[in-house]
């Protein structure tokens, strides 16, 4: 199964947002759409950290205030995880393809993880590549790290 895509995703958060009494403008329901990269689950866990930080439950959540949450959650404003970060971070350090198996043991989390929650998403943006070496940062990936100061 692919993931879902934006309008998918957006019309998935309204949803689960009106069942559990969180009220989004549009442009907060996109930011919380995007950075759910396509996984229901993940913007169910968001929306619901987000509905336990409200001060006022009556009052619709903002763009700036979704960013401001997300920030909290560790989601910058590219989706990336701090897990994301990490793993960018270990490839800017190395000057060679880096094994699925040291990526994980370095970010703490077992290869099925990395493999299924951190590297669709950074492909599919072309941060990075996967080779038969192992996996690789791309330009668009050293620009990123370079512009956020990982390395």
């Amino acid at each position: 199964l692919g993931a879902y895509g934006e309008n998918e995703m957006r019309l998935i958060v309204m949803n689960r947002a009106a069942e559990i009494g969180v009220l989004l403008s549009p442009q907060a329901a996109r930011r919380i759409a995007l950075a759910s990269r396509g996984v229901p689950r993940r913007a169910r866990h968001i929306l619901q950290s987000l509905k336990t930080c409200l001060k006022d439950p009556e009052a619709a959540v903002t763009k700036t205030a979704s960013d401001r949450h997300l920030l909290s959650l560790g989601i910058d404003k590219d989706n990336l995880t701090q897990s994301d970060r990490t793993f960018l971070r270990i490839l800017a350090s190395r000057n060679s393809a880096v094994s699925l198996h040291d990526l994980a043991s370095q970010l703490g989390l077992d290869e099925l993880a990395v493999r299924g929650d951190i590297e669709p998403y950074l492909i599919g943006r072309g941060y990075i590549s996967v080779e038969s070496r192992g996996r690789t940062l791309t330009e668009v990936g050293r620009a990123y790290v370079a512009g956020r100061n990982l390395s």
